[in-house]
């Protein structure tokens, strides 16, 4: 039997650059599993107690310090868990934290609950998607007071959080410190119904934060200064203060700043640029696709904001900003107008521009704007770059139909009872996915997929000498299923004697169609055997199984990568007999890196086992590590493969590189390799 033996590496973690706005890698350096592989300290083993009354403060800090001097994870089992002395927790080596429980604040001091700090290379995950801090801050709120934060990371690079929910914090629940290289994704933050109760707070440089909720009654999801190369997206304002920046005084430093897909409901502000005097510059943000309903304020640059006293100085220039795709409702659009640009004479804002913004009123039949030294165009902008004026402008209130999403909350969270907490949603934007699956979706994907199809003997393999085929039937993409199957994570194939010739690469502005074709003009020399490589484990009896699959499964796969912004593990455990396949093939692979005038390609140049470790047998989330798969097809169902992606690199002892046809890079690399 003849197959055609097909490698890929699907790469859509964290590490990857997700939009212009962001200015390389994003995410924790390794996996948590080759973290928890060095060293995994359970907080039970070092005095913990699953009772949500005890002091586990002195545990957590034990069960850190332990892990800390040469790297590893640091464990929170199931269970409910007190906390009455707070945790300061640094390391200079590789650092997860697992929390998989919930922790209940039973203390009264003031500080931050968790504080990490002057890390490189962590992740705070929860791998069940239940993990959580209650902060029980309706016992300061009822008495008019405040208490300590959840969270704060100070000077933190090459991170993640994701999959866990901060609930009813005494004061601030996330701060992000000074940090860098960032990724923030898939939580729900709960909060009363007051102002104080910020939900993330940001100032750094090149961090993603995608698909959080956040409800309180102050900030959402909030810029503050100095920071840079921002991407925030997918966020659910719902009845909160509303996403904002500032507020910003002197040495105001802040660029390159991008939102896209906020939705927000019974807020106080869409987005709020709040200053008063200070100095320094706004330069580059782009606020995209902004929906929602029934807020107060919805587009307010305010550089004269009454809320805060005056600070020394002219002003901050507020330049070079868009904003567009904006539809909903205010709640009254004559009393806050939906466009308000307030700006100093001394220091007008200049180069903005409003488009496609159709935000109506659920009062009456007109709203209005209002422009005050503000230069650029669309809305009641003025041209030109100076001088002083002031313009009101009254249009039509029709707005665009906005559809609302599920659980919008119609009152205000309580600050006399407990906050209840939440469930992290698939969903953080009308009629779009979250860009990561939950943790825990990703790992029931994983352990329920079954693939099975042929697979040929070791001889049958050891004897192809076939040539690569050539790929001329495309994928429709429109029929193709989003639901990603599972996979076996192994080590991918290596032709190391193979020469190939590849078109140059096309790729695609829409990730959801995948445009490019994938031929190879010259067939490939034979290739002498291969094995697949084992990563840690010695022997080849104890390499992880090859997945083996049809073409149908390998479409399903690619599609719920490109139509879900990320992969769920794809194909599960194959049948024993791809282990004599797996006797024949091995090579010599390492870590992606990318070259920094093209962050879509990159070469190998580390060992394999470095960068995943034992990974590829604990079915973590691809998007988040990276994880390889194999597959073989027979022959004849190549050519309907046409269409994945554009090989742009091929040499006898370097893998071919590809770009998928989206933004989030979801397929990195295909290799195609023959034998009979």
């Amino acid at each position: 039997m003849r197959h055609s033996f097909i490698s890929a590496l699907i790469a859509v973690g964290s590490a990857v650059q997700a939009a212009a706005q962001l200015n390389g890698k994003v995410g924790p350096l390794t996996t948590p599993s080759a973290k928890a592989a060095i060293k995994t300290c359970n907080i039970v083993d070092y005095g913990a107690k699953a009772n949500a009354k005890t002091d586990n403060g002195p545990a957590i800090q034990k069960a850190w310090n332990d892990c800390r001097t040469s790297g590893g994870e640091v464990y929170v089992p199931e269970g409910d868990y007190g906390l009455g002395t707070w945790v300061t927790l640094t390391s200079s080596k590789p650092m997860s934290f697992r929390l998989d429980g919930i922790i209940y604040r039973i203390g009264t001091d003031g500080g931050n609950m968790f504080m990490f700090k002057h890390l490189e290379d962590f992740e705070f995950y929860s791998s069940t998607s239940k993990g959580a801090i209650q902060g029980y801050g309706y016992e300061f709120h009822k008495k008019d007071e405040y208490g300590p934060r959840i969270l704060r990371f100070a000077d933190v690079k090459s991170f993640s959080i994701h999959d866990v929910a901060l609930v009813d914090s005494p004061a601030f629940h996330f701060s992000i410190d000074t940090c860098s290289d960032g990724e923030v994704y898939n939580m729900a933050i709960h909060g009363g119904n007051r102002g104080g109760l910020d939900g993330i707070d940001v100032w750094g440089t090149n961090i993603h934060i995608h698909d959080v909720e956040v409800s309180n009654k102050d900030e959402c999801v909030t810029v503050k200064n100095p920071s840079d190369h921002l991407l925030i997206e997918n966020i659910f304002c719902n009845w909160s203060g509303g996403c904002a920046m500032g507020s910003l005084a002197t040495d105001t430093d802040i660029h390159d700043i991008e939102y896209n897909n906020i939705y927000t409901q019974r807020s106080n502000q869409m987005y709020m640029f709040k200053s008063y005097g200070g100095s320094g510059t706004v330069n580059n943000v782009a606020l995209k696709n902004f929906a929602g309903h029934s807020n107060a304020y919805t587009l307010d640059l305010d550089a004269q904001w009454s809320s805060m006293k005056p600070i020394a100085g002219d002003g901050i220039l507020y330049t070079n900003m868009t904003f567009s795709g904006w539809s909903g409702t205010c709640a009254d659009g004559h009393q806050r107008g939906p466009i308000k640009f307030n700006c100093p004479a001394d220091v007008p804002c200049t180069d903005m521009q409003v488009d496609d913004f159709t935000v109506g009123s659920n009062k009456g039949d007109t709203v209005e704007h209002v422009c005050k030294n503000a230069y650029g165009s669309g809305a009641c902008l003025k041209k030109g770059d100076g001088g002083a004026y002031t313009t009101t402008q009254t249009v039509d209130a029709a707005s665009a139909a906005t559809p609302t999403m599920d659980g919008e909350i119609e009152n205000g969270l309580g600050l006399t009872i407990s906050i209840a907490i939440p469930t992290i949603r698939p969903s953080f934007f009308p009629g779009v996915a979250a860009i990561s699956p939950r943790m825990a979706d990703a790992s029931k994907a994983q352990a329920t997929a079954r693939v099975e199809t042929s697979v040929p003997t070791e001889a049958e393999t050891a004897a192809d000498t076939s040539a690569v085929a050539d790929v001329t039937a495309p994928i429709n993409t429109s029929a193709a299923s989003s639901t990603s199957a599972a996979v076996s994570e192994v080590t991918p194939v290596a032709t190391s004697a193979a020469s190939i010739d590849a078109p140059n690469s096309l790729l695609p502005e829409e990730h959801s169609t995948l445009e490019t074709a994938v031929k190879a003009s010259k067939t490939a020399k034979a290739a002498a055997p291969l094995r697949i490589s084992s990563g840690n484990h010695p022997s080849p009896s104890q390499a992880p199984p090859l997945a083996i699959a049809s073409i149908d499964a390998v479409k399903k796969s690619v599609m719920g990568c490109v139509g879900l912004m990320g992969m769920n593990n794809l194909l599960s455990t194959a049948n024993n007999a791809s282990m004599q396949l797996q006797r024949t093939i091995r090579s010599k692979y390492g870590e992606r890196s990318r070259s920094p005038d093209n962050p879509s390609c990159g070469n190998f140049s580390k060992p394999f086992s470095t960068m995943f470790g034992p990974d590829w047998k604990e079915g973590h989330n691809m998007r988040r590590h990276n994880d390889p798969f194999e597959v073989s097809l027979p022959d004849d169902n190549t050519t309907a493969l046409e269409n994945i992606c554009s090989i742009i690199h091929f040499q006898n002892d370097k893998i071919p590189w590809a770009l998928a046809a989206d933004k989030y890079n979801c397929l990195n690399a295909l290799q195609f390799a023959s034998k009979d």
